[in-house]
């Protein structure tokens, strides 16, 4: 863990009272009452690990983003990973990419995952033709988990239909280029999902096939990649709904009115993709309830010539107007991070960030010198309540040597008060 800045130390102080930090986390942001302290990347990082084997290169490419979600409740920490790769560029080989392709995994330490089931979608809801989508089941990625309407929510990206040759939005319908969400439930450990379908395609809202990626849900308000500028919309839950068969006729289970309320381009001085060296916001990013009242947006970047990754950062702007407002972005980490003692190269790219006891904890990815993907991270120690002890019976024994005990210190205060008298 990096040392922190003496500014961070006298808001740790005033806020001992309230709150009790853990030191060694990924990113670190004591509670406060108004003013934000910049998060701190710690640059030794731990390698995460499903069922012993490292995320990333060694099991999928597409296990490199995983989401991960604290459940404090259970002590838990819990992770949806995909955890196969499409196998070419045609409509088939997006096929591996399905809800089968998603593992539910659990934690003591947030670091050693263990399978606890493969995701499934409840009532085989593209045993027909459903918003559209003549594919079937659309491929998805960029998983993200948040708590919606007090239950676990899974949300998903499809991509654009570069393979069917079909018109506008091609084969994918109203999945094509956009958000679905599924009901997990109010148990984190289901792995039957409900699924809700795509975030409706209002008239003009600006969501619809100009979103590259889910970021979360917070507050009852969807957070999401718009052209990469932050997109911010509050969802509306309209129960459940017969899936239409036809795209963009509605209705839609969730739906949403789109609003732009953040530029990360501007703010660090990067150019879009429309300029030359121009950048775009990275389709897995995230946003997070910090706990005392602002919300924190964590993102990195893509050189938009070839995709490949621009830094060895990743970017933080807050917001203390429940996402309404953002300040400037600014990186977390103040040189090259590793991971388990590994070298990184190519740039950082974001999987996600949980939230534990008011603690950012950032999980990354990036390849090492042999040129394996992999994710890294530094959850915080969590050590368990004791339970309380029973309190011992009391035997004859124990009882009487209990009186002799107090005969005797009776009749030393007897002495001592007869003395005093004389």
């Amino acid at each position: 863990m990096q040392p922190f800045d003496s500014t961070f130390l006298q808001r740790l102080r005033r806020a001992a009272g309230r709150a009790l930090l853990g030191l060694s986390c990924s990113v670190i942001l004591a509670p406060m009452a108004a003013i934000a302290v910049v998060p701190v990347g710690p640059l030794a990082n731990q390698q995460i690990t499903l069922d012993g084997t490292p995320l990333g290169s060694a099991i999928a490419d597409r296990s490199s983003v995983p989401t991960v979600v604290y459940d404090a409740t259970g002590a838990t920490w819990h992770m949806w990973v995909q955890v196969a790769d499409e196998t070419g560029s045609t409509g088939p080989d997006l096929y591996p990419l399905r809800i089968a392709s998603y593992r539910h995994a659990t934690s003591p330490d947030g670091v050693a995952f263990t399978t606890a089931a493969t995701l499934s979608f409840a009532g085989n809801p593209f045993g027909a033709t459903i918003y559209g989508s003549s594919y079937g089941e659309p491929p998805w990625i960029y998983p993200k988990v948040s708590v919606w309407n007090g239950r676990y929510t899974l949300g998903l990206w499809t991509i654009n239909d570069f393979f069917s040759g079909a018109p506008y939005p091609g084969v994918l319908g109203d999945y094509n280029y956009n958000m679905s969400l599924n009901d997990i439930g109010t148990s984190p450990s289901n792995a039957s999902l409900t699924h809700l379908g795509p975030v409706g395609t209002v008239p003009g809202n600006g969501i619809y096939g100009q979103t590259a990626g889910i970021f979360g849900i917070v507050n009852g308000v969807m957070y999401y990649d718009n052209n990469s500028l932050l997109g911010r919309a509050a969802l509306t839950d309209n129960g459940a709904v017969v899936f239409p068969a036809a795209f963009g006729t509605g209705p839609w289970q969730a739906t949403a009115t789109n609003a732009a309320v953040a530029t990360p381009l501007t703010s660090l001085g990067v150019p879009d993709c429309s300029q030359p060296n121009g950048a775009y916001v990275h389709n897995s990013a995230r946003v997070v309830d910090n706990g005392d009242g602002t919300l924190g947006f964590f993102f990195t970047l893509r050189n938009c010539s070839d995709g490949s990754r621009r830094a060895f950062q990743v970017y933080y702007m807050e917001s203390a107007d429940n996402g309404q407002t953002w300040g400037a972005a600014t990186g977390i980490f103040a040189g090259a991070p590793t991971i388990g003692g590994n070298s990184l190269y190519t740039g950082i790219s974001l999987a996600d960030v949980a939230v534990i006891g008011g603690q950012r904890i950032v999980y990354f990815n990036a390849f090492d010198a042999s040129n394996n993907l992999i994710v890294g991270a530094l959850p915080p120690v969590v050590r368990p309540k004791a339970p309380p002890q029973p309190v011992p019976a009391s035997t004859p024994a124990s009882l009487a040597l209990l009186g002799l005990l107090l005969f005797g210190a009776a009749a030393m205060a007897n002495r001592r008060r007869s003395a005093a008298r004389r």
